[in-house]
């Protein structure tokens, strides 16, 4: 199963830009059920520290389906940092594409961060659309 591989695998493809894509066209590739799968391995706390890794967390969290899954596993391990990286602006990038989803209207990411973010978007297998998904996730929020 491709998912189960997917946390030995992220830290080499999150090295780089282009990496950041190949990661986000895989993940829109998944089906939801491996989605979930490689959303439950990622270390979301490592992740978030790292300058192009949170970037696949804004990714994960605007095209996950299941927005009690991306509370439990991103939100609340992102909130877990608070204290120590409010003043991050990778993880200030990460709590605003939380709240206000979807990632292209978030202030923080340029042109590159976004075209990467939506890598192969049009051949995503989410169902919900990124409206209601940025709704739901501003009322977790």
């Amino acid at each position: 199963m491709l998912a189960d591989s997917v946390k030995e695998k992220l830290p080499a493809l999150l090295a780089s830009r282009q990496g950041l894509a190949a990661a986000c066209a895989l993940f829109t590739l998944l089906d939801a059920k491996d989605r979930k799968t490689a959303i439950k391995q990622i270390p979301v706390g490592e992740m978030l520290q790292n300058k192009i890794a949170h970037l696949f967390l804004i990714h994960v969290a605007n095209t996950l389906d299941d927005t009690q899954l991306t509370k439990k596993k991103l939100l609340h391990e992102s909130l877990k940092s608070i204290d120590d990286m409010i003043s991050d602006r990778g993880y200030q990038a990460f709590t605003v594409a939380c709240l206000l989803p979807p990632a292209w209207k978030n202030p923080l990411l340029g042109k590159p961060d976004y075209d990467s973010l939506n890598f192969l978007k049009e051949h995503s297998t989410s169902k919900k659309d990124a409206e209601t998904r940025a709704s739901e996730l501003f009322k977790i929020a």
